[in-house]
């Protein structure tokens, strides 16, 4: 029984002293050889990086002009860095297979590619009337933009950075979503209330599906690509998701929900949507499966945006009342009950890292990024960016975040390495290393005194 004591109080020791370094591997973020090495805070204006020459300086793009209406680069660039890509940027993709960033401006007929691996800007396509939305398909590294004033759609090779079809389209176009199992990419036309699915094989039309009113959605698609399903915001009075099978291209149900969904998300691994309703102050939760509501949640007034987190199960929706109801409301999957509520700016848009655990909320009124903490609720940094973000993803490979602000000339980037995340650290390798420790000292000790 000594032994065993003596062997119990050995391994505790030693866990003990294993502890610090077990911490150090497990802080985040991971350093690893792809991650965007930060500039020291003294740098000021906006930068290009290569791994050759580190942060070098760059002329930032006149901010006056009539169209940029924000400021320049903030002066203290220890949390970001700009980009300069020219007026009105309002809309980012990334793909993340070439590390290669997209980025619409409207007004305009241009789109911007930016290196991941240099974050500079390496060409300038010119498209048609105000592209507003772009869209990556990873699998065949091309890019689609929705010209919402020309009613088309711009078809660019990723390989050459050049526009190798138009395609016309419903009345305004506006949001775009990939099938890239299919290659298939689906067209919002707002104006006329249609969906245009596109064959990106051919980059031509091959139905055109009508359906509900698409006015004013913040974002009108989900796609279950398991089953090949589309779903559509149906905004206003009619409170509804339209069902598009991908197979044969036609309506096949109307999902009633809440009044006025303004946003629908899929999770894939549990096959629930979820739409913010910003005409009742809901969200409804429907079973892809059955295609019916299983739930309705009250959240706070004027839900606009929502996101899900398919690792954890949570889903984050944020409502922009007025300035006293700018809430982020936190919904367990599990039991489709909100658990928690944060105080958040004037959300626009919200994008997660599942991996990380990280919510990123852009505010469009304050000009800043919330970065929320998944595992404790709390924001654990806000970061001043250009004015009017609209548009943010996040790179894992690179570890960067990449934030389009409208109403300035350029896209600021964000390293994972820059942000203030002591408050959540990860614990990859702490957990089993002071198993294997405790484990080791406690068999040694067995094995030496049973002899």
């Amino acid at each position: 029984m000594k032994t065993l004591h003596y062997s119990i109080i050995t391994g505790i020791v030693i866990t003990v002293l294993l502890f610090p370094i077990s911490m150090a591997f497990a802080q985040y973020p991971q350093n690893l050889p792809h991650q965007i090495v930060p500039p020291p805070p003294d740098k000021i204006g906006c930068y290009n990086y290569t791994k050759e020459t580190g942060w070098v300086s760059t002329p930032c793009a006149n901010t006056s002009s009539p169209v940029s209406m924000g400021p320049g680069p903030v002066e203290n660039s220890s949390k970001r860095f700009d980009i300069s890509v020219g007026f009105s940027p309002i809309n980012v993709a990334v793909n993340s297979n070439t590390h290669m960033i997209y980025v619409a401006h409207t007004p305009g007929n241009s789109v911007s590619v930016i290196s991941g691996a240099t974050n500079k800007v390496v060409s300038v396509i010119k498209v048609e009337t105000d592209p507003w939305h772009v869209a990556v398909n990873p699998s065949t590294n091309m890019i689609y933009a929705s010209n919402s004033n020309s009613h088309s759609v711009s078809a660019i090779s990723g390989l050459t950075n050049k526009v190798v079809a138009t395609i016309q389209v419903g009345s305004t176009p506006h949001d775009i979503i990939i099938n890239p199992e299919t290659d298939t990419v689906y067209v919002a036309n707002e104006d006329s209330r249609t969906i245009s699915v596109i064959s990106g094989e051919t980059n031509t039309v091959v139905s055109t599906v009508p359906v509900c009113n698409l006015q004013g959605a913040a974002s009108t698609f989900a796609i279950n690509l398991s089953t090949n399903t589309i779903y559509v915001t149906c905004t206003g009075p009619e409170g509804a998701i339209d069902v598009i099978s991908g197979t044969t291209n036609k309506l096949v149900d109307t999902i009633h929900v809440g009044l006025d969904p303004t946003n629908v998300v899929i999770n894939p691994s549990t096959y629930m949507l979820y739409t913010a309703n910003n005409g009742d102050y809901t969200v409804s939760v429907v079973s892809a499966k059955t295609d019916k509501v299983v739930s309705t949640i009250p959240v706070e007034i004027f839900p606009n945006v929502i996101a899900v987190n398919p690792v954890t199960n949570m889903v984050y929706v944020a409502s922009d009342g007025n300035d006293s109801h700018h809430k982020l409301s936190i919904i367990s999957g599990a039991t489709n009950k909100v658990v928690d509520t944060i105080d958040v700016a004037s959300a626009y848009n919200v994008a997660i890292d599942s991996a990380n655990d990280i919510i990123y909320l852009v505010n469009y009124e304050s000009n800043s990024i919330s970065v929320i903490a998944g595992n404790t609720n709390k924001v654990i940094d806000t970061i001043p960016v250009g004015a009017a973000p609209t548009s943010i993803v996040i790179d894992n490979v690179t570890k960067a975040v990449y934030v389009a602000n409208w109403k300035s000339d350029f896209v600021s980037l964000i390293p994972f390495s820059n942000l203030d995340l002591q408050a959540v650290p990860e614990f990859p390798f702490a957990i089993p290393l002071l198993l294997v420790s405790f484990t080791s000292v406690i068999i040694f000790y067995r094995m030496k005194f049973r002899k």
